[in-house]
Protein backbone atom coordinates (compact mmCIF):
# COMPACT_ATOMS: atom_id res chain seq x y z
CA UNK A 1 0.00 0.00 0.00
CA UNK A 2 0.86 3.70 -0.87
CA UNK A 3 4.00 4.61 -0.34
CA UNK A 4 5.14 1.00 -1.07
CA UNK A 5 3.81 0.97 -4.62
CA UNK A 6 5.06 -2.44 -6.93
CA UNK A 7 2.28 -2.02 -9.66
CA UNK A 8 -1.22 -1.69 -10.65
CA UNK A 9 -2.85 -3.65 -7.54
CA UNK A 10 -1.46 -0.89 -4.78
CA UNK A 11 -2.56 1.45 -6.73
CA UNK A 12 -6.26 0.15 -7.18
CA UNK A 13 -6.70 -0.68 -3.32
CA UNK A 14 -5.77 2.97 -2.67
CA UNK A 15 -8.46 4.35 -4.72
CA UNK A 16 -10.81 1.66 -3.63
CA UNK A 17 -9.63 2.85 0.23
CA UNK A 18 -10.37 6.36 -0.41
CA UNK A 19 -13.06 5.98 -3.03
CA UNK A 20 -14.88 4.34 0.22
CA UNK A 21 -14.29 6.84 2.88
CA UNK A 22 -16.29 9.72 0.64
CA UNK A 23 -18.90 7.19 -0.26
CA UNK A 24 -19.66 7.21 3.84
CA UNK A 25 -17.91 3.70 4.65
CA UNK A 26 -15.28 3.88 7.42
CA UNK A 27 -12.45 1.92 6.06
CA UNK A 28 -8.80 1.12 7.58
CA UNK A 29 -6.04 -0.94 5.00
CA UNK A 30 -3.92 -3.31 7.01
CA UNK A 31 -0.66 -3.75 4.68
CA UNK A 32 2.57 -5.61 5.26
CA UNK A 33 5.85 -3.13 5.88
CA UNK A 34 9.33 -3.75 6.80
CA UNK A 35 8.10 -2.04 10.37
CA UNK A 36 5.23 -1.57 12.79
CA UNK A 37 3.60 2.10 12.52
CA UNK A 38 0.36 3.73 11.70
CA UNK A 39 -0.47 6.54 9.18
CA UNK A 40 -3.31 8.18 7.91
CA UNK A 41 -3.23 8.62 4.09
CA UNK A 42 -5.43 10.88 2.45
CA UNK A 43 -8.07 10.22 5.53
CA UNK A 44 -7.63 6.54 5.79
CA UNK A 45 -5.95 5.06 8.41
CA UNK A 46 -3.27 2.63 7.32
CA UNK A 47 -1.59 -0.30 9.76
CA UNK A 48 1.91 -1.09 8.92
CA UNK A 49 2.57 -4.26 10.25
CA UNK A 50 6.16 -5.48 10.04
CA UNK A 51 6.55 -8.74 7.86
CA UNK A 52 7.45 -11.83 9.87
CA UNK A 53 8.88 -13.94 6.97
CA UNK A 54 12.44 -14.11 6.30
CA UNK A 55 12.13 -11.00 4.20
CA UNK A 56 9.94 -8.74 3.33
CA UNK A 57 8.22 -9.28 0.15
CA UNK A 58 8.85 -6.14 -1.72
CA UNK A 59 12.46 -6.70 -1.78
CA UNK A 60 11.75 -10.02 -2.98
CA UNK A 61 14.43 -9.80 -5.92
CA UNK A 62 16.96 -9.07 -3.83
CA UNK A 63 16.91 -12.47 -2.13
CA UNK A 64 18.70 -15.46 -3.34
CA UNK A 65 16.16 -19.15 -4.53
CA UNK A 66 16.69 -20.56 -1.18
CA UNK A 67 15.71 -17.82 0.52
CA UNK A 68 12.46 -17.63 -1.34
CA UNK A 69 11.54 -21.17 -1.40
CA UNK A 70 12.09 -20.85 2.49
CA UNK A 71 9.99 -17.73 2.51
CA UNK A 72 6.62 -19.22 0.54
CA UNK A 73 7.06 -22.29 2.90
CA UNK A 74 6.47 -20.01 5.70
CA UNK A 75 3.77 -17.91 3.84
CA UNK A 76 1.72 -21.30 2.92
CA UNK A 77 0.32 -20.34 6.66
CA UNK A 78 2.04 -17.80 8.65
CA UNK A 79 1.51 -18.12 12.14
CA UNK A 80 3.60 -16.09 13.45
CA UNK A 81 1.61 -12.58 12.47
CA UNK A 82 -1.99 -13.77 13.77
CA UNK A 83 -1.07 -11.40 16.68
CA UNK A 84 -0.82 -8.63 15.30
CA UNK A 85 -3.60 -8.68 13.07
CA UNK A 86 -5.21 -10.09 16.25
CA UNK A 87 -5.17 -7.22 17.85
CA UNK A 88 -5.84 -4.83 14.79
CA UNK A 89 -9.40 -7.06 14.64
CA UNK A 90 -10.54 -6.44 18.50
CA UNK A 91 -9.60 -2.55 18.16
CA UNK A 92 -11.26 -1.93 15.26
CA UNK A 93 -13.94 -4.17 15.32
CA UNK A 94 -14.65 -4.78 11.03
CA UNK A 95 -18.42 -5.77 9.50
CA UNK A 96 -16.37 -6.41 6.51
CA UNK A 97 -12.59 -7.89 5.50
CA UNK A 98 -11.90 -7.20 2.24
CA UNK A 99 -8.75 -8.96 1.38
CA UNK A 100 -6.64 -7.78 -1.50
CA UNK A 101 -3.10 -9.25 -2.27
CA UNK A 102 -2.47 -11.56 0.66
CA UNK A 103 1.06 -12.53 0.05
CA UNK A 104 2.67 -11.62 3.32
CA UNK A 105 -0.45 -12.16 5.52
CA UNK A 106 -1.06 -15.88 3.94
CA UNK A 107 -4.29 -17.80 4.70
CA UNK A 108 -3.92 -17.91 8.06
CA UNK A 109 -5.76 -14.28 8.07
CA UNK A 110 -9.12 -15.59 6.35
CA UNK A 111 -9.23 -18.43 8.91
CA UNK A 112 -8.53 -15.77 11.56
CA UNK A 113 -11.17 -13.50 10.01
CA UNK A 114 -13.62 -16.36 10.08
CA UNK A 115 -12.87 -17.60 13.71
CA UNK A 116 -14.85 -14.07 14.57
CA UNK A 117 -17.53 -14.10 12.48
CA UNK A 118 -16.48 -11.21 9.80
CA UNK A 119 -17.71 -11.32 6.42
CA UNK A 120 -14.89 -11.71 3.42
CA UNK A 121 -14.57 -10.90 0.45
CA UNK A 122 -11.67 -11.46 -2.17
CA UNK A 123 -10.84 -9.30 -4.77
CA UNK A 124 -8.04 -11.59 -6.98
CA UNK A 125 -5.61 -8.83 -8.81
CA UNK A 126 -2.98 -11.83 -9.28
CA UNK A 127 -2.28 -15.68 -9.64
CA UNK A 128 -0.77 -15.85 -5.91
CA UNK A 129 -3.39 -18.76 -4.42
CA UNK A 130 -2.53 -20.48 -8.06
CA UNK A 131 1.14 -19.89 -8.31
CA UNK A 132 4.46 -19.06 -6.42
CA UNK A 133 5.61 -16.60 -8.69
CA UNK A 134 2.06 -15.63 -8.98
CA UNK A 135 1.96 -14.91 -12.35
CA UNK A 136 1.70 -18.58 -13.66
CA UNK A 137 4.12 -17.94 -16.37
CA UNK A 138 7.83 -19.87 -16.21
CA UNK A 139 11.07 -20.29 -18.00
CA UNK A 140 8.72 -17.79 -20.66
CA UNK A 141 5.57 -19.90 -21.17
CA UNK A 142 2.00 -19.76 -19.73
CA UNK A 143 1.26 -22.09 -17.47
CA UNK A 144 -2.05 -23.53 -18.17
CA UNK A 145 -2.58 -25.07 -14.82
CA UNK A 146 -0.46 -25.47 -11.42
CA UNK A 147 2.92 -27.34 -11.68
CA UNK A 148 3.63 -29.69 -9.28
CA UNK A 149 5.78 -27.33 -7.33
CA UNK A 150 3.15 -24.80 -7.19
CA UNK A 151 0.19 -27.42 -6.03
CA UNK A 152 2.68 -28.14 -3.24
CA UNK A 153 2.91 -24.73 -2.14
CA UNK A 154 -0.99 -23.63 -2.99
CA UNK A 155 -2.82 -26.77 -2.15
CA UNK A 156 -3.48 -25.53 1.61
CA UNK A 157 -4.87 -22.30 -0.28
CA UNK A 158 -7.37 -23.58 -2.80
CA UNK A 159 -9.24 -25.83 0.50
CA UNK A 160 -9.04 -22.43 2.54
CA UNK A 161 -11.15 -19.91 -0.05
CA UNK A 162 -13.90 -21.87 1.57
CA UNK A 163 -13.57 -19.04 3.75
CA UNK A 164 -14.84 -16.66 1.49
CA UNK A 165 -18.14 -15.14 1.53
CA UNK A 166 -17.42 -12.94 -2.10
CA UNK A 167 -14.42 -13.55 -4.73
CA UNK A 168 -14.28 -10.93 -6.83
CA UNK A 169 -11.98 -10.78 -10.07
CA UNK A 170 -10.70 -7.52 -11.91
CA UNK A 171 -12.00 -9.35 -14.91
CA UNK A 172 -13.48 -12.59 -16.16
CA UNK A 173 -10.34 -13.82 -17.07
CA UNK A 174 -8.59 -14.01 -14.13
CA UNK A 175 -12.15 -14.88 -12.00
CA UNK A 176 -12.76 -18.22 -14.41
CA UNK A 177 -9.17 -19.20 -14.30
CA UNK A 178 -9.65 -20.53 -10.49
CA UNK A 179 -13.18 -21.10 -10.69
CA UNK A 180 -12.66 -23.49 -13.71
CA UNK A 181 -10.35 -25.44 -10.98
CA UNK A 182 -12.46 -25.95 -8.31
CA UNK A 183 -11.19 -22.88 -6.19
CA UNK A 184 -14.26 -20.73 -4.59
CA UNK A 185 -16.81 -24.07 -4.50
CA UNK A 186 -18.43 -22.80 -1.83
CA UNK A 187 -18.25 -19.21 -2.11
CA UNK A 188 -21.87 -17.83 -2.29
CA UNK A 189 -21.04 -14.29 -4.27
CA UNK A 190 -18.83 -14.59 -7.81
CA UNK A 191 -18.34 -11.80 -9.81
CA UNK A 192 -16.46 -9.01 -11.57
CA UNK A 193 -15.70 -5.69 -10.96
CA UNK A 194 -13.43 -3.51 -13.11
CA UNK A 195 -10.46 -1.69 -11.46
CA UNK A 196 -11.50 1.85 -11.64
CA UNK A 197 -9.34 5.21 -12.86
CA UNK A 198 -9.55 8.66 -10.64
CA UNK A 199 -12.37 10.77 -10.92
CA UNK A 200 -9.57 13.53 -11.60
CA UNK A 201 -10.39 14.50 -14.83
CA UNK A 202 -6.72 14.08 -16.86
CA UNK A 203 -4.99 16.80 -18.13
CA UNK A 204 -5.29 17.36 -22.17
CA UNK A 205 -2.35 15.84 -24.07
CA UNK A 206 -0.18 18.84 -26.14
CA UNK A 207 -0.42 18.30 -29.94
CA UNK A 208 2.84 17.58 -31.79
CA UNK A 209 3.62 16.40 -35.64
CA UNK A 210 6.67 14.27 -36.80
CA UNK A 211 6.35 10.64 -35.93
CA UNK A 212 4.13 9.25 -33.92
CA UNK A 213 4.87 8.17 -30.29
CA UNK A 214 3.98 4.38 -29.33
CA UNK A 215 4.79 3.84 -25.55
CA UNK A 216 4.63 0.78 -23.37
CA UNK A 217 4.20 1.78 -19.24
CA UNK A 218 4.60 -0.56 -16.69
CA UNK A 219 7.79 -2.63 -15.34
CA UNK A 220 10.66 -4.31 -17.98
CA UNK A 221 10.18 -7.91 -17.83
CA UNK A 222 10.13 -10.53 -20.08
CA UNK A 223 6.29 -11.79 -19.26
CA UNK A 224 5.15 -8.24 -20.12
CA UNK A 225 5.99 -8.39 -23.54
CA UNK A 226 9.45 -6.00 -23.53
CA UNK A 227 11.63 -7.69 -25.66
CA UNK A 228 8.59 -8.62 -28.36
CA UNK A 229 8.13 -4.42 -28.76
CA UNK A 230 11.75 -4.13 -29.08
CA UNK A 231 12.03 -6.36 -32.03
CA UNK A 232 9.25 -5.25 -33.83
CA UNK A 233 9.76 -1.69 -33.93
CA UNK A 234 13.47 -1.96 -34.44
CA UNK A 235 11.70 -2.39 -38.76
CA UNK A 236 9.24 -0.19 -38.80
CA UNK A 237 10.16 3.63 -39.86
CA UNK A 238 7.85 6.75 -39.10
CA UNK A 239 7.57 5.60 -35.48
CA UNK A 240 9.02 5.62 -31.95
CA UNK A 241 9.08 3.44 -29.32
CA UNK A 242 8.55 5.33 -25.59
CA UNK A 243 9.55 2.65 -23.11
CA UNK A 244 8.38 4.23 -19.37
CA UNK A 245 9.44 1.88 -16.21
CA UNK A 246 12.65 0.38 -14.79
CA UNK A 247 13.69 -3.02 -15.36
CA UNK A 248 13.85 -6.05 -12.42
CA UNK A 249 17.29 -6.05 -12.46
CA UNK A 250 20.54 -3.63 -13.29
CA UNK A 251 21.42 -6.64 -15.79
CA UNK A 252 18.23 -6.82 -17.70
CA UNK A 253 18.87 -3.35 -18.16
CA UNK A 254 22.09 -3.51 -19.54
CA UNK A 255 21.38 -6.49 -21.76
CA UNK A 256 17.85 -4.36 -23.51
CA UNK A 257 19.83 -1.74 -24.29
CA UNK A 258 22.83 -3.84 -25.47
CA UNK A 259 20.55 -5.94 -27.31
CA UNK A 260 17.98 -3.32 -29.27
CA UNK A 261 19.79 -0.14 -29.61
CA UNK A 262 18.10 1.15 -32.17
CA UNK A 263 17.61 4.81 -32.76
CA UNK A 264 13.73 4.98 -32.24
CA UNK A 265 13.55 3.53 -29.41
CA UNK A 266 13.63 5.54 -26.11
CA UNK A 267 14.16 4.22 -22.61
CA UNK A 268 12.70 7.13 -19.96
CA UNK A 269 13.34 5.45 -17.38
CA UNK A 270 10.90 5.82 -14.38
CA UNK A 271 7.56 8.61 -15.17
CA UNK A 272 4.50 9.21 -13.76
CA UNK A 273 1.38 8.08 -15.66
CA UNK A 274 0.71 11.43 -16.76
CA UNK A 275 4.00 12.83 -17.98
CA UNK A 276 4.21 9.12 -19.99
CA UNK A 277 0.50 9.63 -21.09
CA UNK A 278 1.06 13.44 -22.82
CA UNK A 279 4.43 12.47 -24.62
CA UNK A 280 2.44 9.83 -26.54
CA UNK A 281 0.02 9.00 -29.34
CA UNK A 282 -0.63 4.90 -28.70
CA UNK A 283 -0.49 2.95 -26.00
CA UNK A 284 1.25 -0.70 -26.04
CA UNK A 285 0.33 -3.40 -23.63
CA UNK A 286 1.68 -6.49 -25.45
CA UNK A 287 1.65 -8.81 -22.53
CA UNK A 288 2.52 -12.84 -23.45
CA UNK A 289 1.19 -13.69 -19.90
CA UNK A 290 -2.53 -13.95 -19.04
CA UNK A 291 -2.30 -10.15 -17.37
CA UNK A 292 -5.31 -9.96 -15.16
CA UNK A 293 -6.59 -6.24 -16.36
CA UNK A 294 -4.40 -3.59 -17.18
CA UNK A 295 -4.44 -0.30 -15.44
CA UNK A 296 -2.40 1.51 -19.13
CA UNK A 297 -5.60 0.79 -20.83
CA UNK A 298 -8.35 2.53 -19.14
CA UNK A 299 -5.91 5.70 -17.90
CA UNK A 300 -5.03 5.67 -21.88
CA UNK A 301 -8.49 6.06 -22.35
CA UNK A 302 -8.78 8.60 -20.36
CA UNK A 303 -6.45 10.82 -22.64
CA UNK A 304 -8.23 9.58 -25.64
CA UNK A 305 -5.40 7.29 -26.85
CA UNK A 306 -6.25 4.46 -28.48
CA UNK A 307 -4.34 1.02 -27.22
CA UNK A 308 -2.50 -1.90 -28.76
CA UNK A 309 -2.92 -4.99 -26.63
CA UNK A 310 -2.18 -8.40 -26.79
CA UNK A 311 -5.13 -11.01 -26.84
CA UNK A 312 -4.56 -12.57 -23.30
CA UNK A 313 -6.11 -12.37 -20.40
CA UNK A 314 -8.39 -9.40 -19.42
CA UNK A 315 -7.48 -6.63 -22.35
CA UNK A 316 -9.62 -9.32 -24.39
CA UNK A 317 -12.52 -7.72 -22.71
CA UNK A 318 -11.71 -3.90 -22.50
CA UNK A 319 -10.56 -3.34 -26.03
CA UNK A 320 -12.91 -3.12 -28.34
CA UNK A 321 -11.24 -3.84 -31.88
CA UNK A 322 -11.08 -1.24 -34.15
CA UNK A 323 -12.99 1.60 -31.65
CA UNK A 324 -10.64 1.34 -28.65
CA UNK A 325 -7.90 0.04 -30.05
CA UNK A 326 -6.50 -3.43 -31.50
CA UNK A 327 -5.27 -6.57 -30.06
CA UNK A 328 -2.73 -9.41 -31.67
CA UNK A 329 -1.60 -12.51 -30.66
CA UNK A 330 1.91 -12.32 -28.98
CA UNK A 331 2.86 -15.29 -31.08
CA UNK A 332 2.92 -13.65 -34.27
CA UNK A 333 5.09 -10.70 -33.90
CA UNK A 334 4.07 -9.62 -37.58
CA UNK A 335 0.53 -9.13 -36.68
CA UNK A 336 1.41 -6.59 -34.06
CA UNK A 337 3.97 -5.18 -37.31
CA UNK A 338 1.21 -4.92 -39.53
CA UNK A 339 -1.46 -3.07 -36.74
CA UNK A 340 1.62 0.01 -36.10
CA UNK A 341 2.41 -0.38 -40.26
CA UNK A 342 -1.35 0.88 -40.33
CA UNK A 343 -1.46 3.40 -37.79
CA UNK A 344 1.63 4.92 -39.17
CA UNK A 345 0.12 4.78 -42.93
CA UNK A 346 -3.32 6.60 -41.91
CA UNK A 347 -2.94 8.43 -38.31
CA UNK A 348 -6.24 9.42 -39.23
CA UNK A 349 -7.01 6.51 -37.75
CA UNK A 350 -5.61 8.20 -34.01
CA UNK A 351 -8.29 10.98 -34.17
CA UNK A 352 -11.29 8.73 -35.18
CA UNK A 353 -11.07 6.77 -31.78
CA UNK A 354 -10.59 9.23 -29.22
CA UNK A 355 -14.11 10.00 -29.06
CA UNK A 356 -14.41 6.54 -28.31
CA UNK A 357 -11.79 6.29 -26.19
CA UNK A 358 -12.99 9.03 -24.07
CA UNK A 359 -16.80 7.16 -23.72
CA UNK A 360 -15.32 4.06 -22.39
CA UNK A 361 -12.98 5.33 -20.23
CA UNK A 362 -16.43 6.41 -18.35
CA UNK A 363 -16.99 3.00 -17.47
CA UNK A 364 -14.43 2.63 -15.32
CA UNK A 365 -15.00 5.85 -12.93
CA UNK A 366 -14.67 5.38 -9.68
CA UNK A 367 -18.03 6.16 -8.59
CA UNK A 368 -19.67 2.96 -10.72
CA UNK A 369 -16.40 1.42 -9.04
CA UNK A 370 -17.78 1.85 -5.08
CA UNK A 371 -21.05 1.52 -6.50
CA UNK A 372 -20.45 -2.15 -7.22
CA UNK A 373 -18.60 -3.06 -4.34
CA UNK A 374 -21.52 -1.28 -2.07
CA UNK A 375 -23.36 -3.59 -3.47
CA UNK A 376 -21.08 -6.81 -3.03
CA UNK A 377 -20.86 -5.59 1.07
CA UNK A 378 -24.55 -5.29 1.28
CA UNK A 379 -25.58 -8.42 -0.39
CA UNK A 380 -22.96 -10.88 1.81
CA UNK A 381 -24.23 -8.66 4.97
CA UNK A 382 -27.84 -9.42 4.63
CA UNK A 383 -28.57 -5.91 3.58
CA UNK A 384 -27.26 -4.88 6.71
CA UNK A 385 -26.60 -0.99 6.96
CA UNK A 386 -22.93 -0.54 6.28
CA UNK A 387 -22.89 2.90 5.65
CA UNK A 388 -21.80 5.72 8.52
Amino acid sequence: YHPNIIGGAEISAQLLAEGLLKAGFLPFVVTIADRDYVDEINGVKVYYVSHTNLFWKYTAARHGKVERLIWHTIDVFNVFILKRIQKIIEQEQPDIAHTNNISGFSIAVWKLLHEHKIHIVHTLRDYYLLCVNSSMFTNNRNCLTPCGICRMFTGPKKKATDYIGAVVGVSNSILHRHLNIGYFANTRIKTTVYNAISNVPPKGKSKRGGKIHFGYMGILVPHKGVELILKVFSGIEGAELFLYGTSITPQYDDYLHSRFPHSNVRFMGFQSMEEALANIDVSLVPSIWYEPFSRVIVESYSYGLPVIASSRGGPVEIVEEGKTGFLFSPDKEEDLAAIVRRIVAHPELLGAMKDNCLKKSKEFSLDNHIEQYARIYRELSGGEALLS
